[in-house]
């Protein structure tokens, strides 16, 4: 893309991998399935960039989040409550 520039904290391929989540969730024609069989090789940081994007349909913020949640609570010492 012309005049796009990556940001400077998510490297340019990550950024270009994890900004294409929600292009694809959005189309009618790719299975669900396949969106989130990828977000396990996400970093966690990136799962939490896809949460709290506006432009992503809620299944898939709710997918992102499952699997981020664990991941920022071990870093921070805190266990979620059952």
């Amino acid at each position: 893309m012309i005049g796009y520039s990556p940001s400077p904290a998510v490297g340019s391929y990550r950024h270009w991998r994890v900004a294409a989540l929600p292009a694809l969730a959005g189309t009618p024609h790719t299975p669900r399935t396949a969106v989130t069989e990828t977000l396990p090789a996400l970093h966690p940081l990136e799962l939490a960039w896809v949460c709290h994007q506006d432009d992503v349909p809620d299944w898939l913020q709710t997918a992102a989040a499952a699997l981020a949640l664990p991941h920022l609570l071990a870093q921070c010492g805190t266990r979620p409550e059952r």
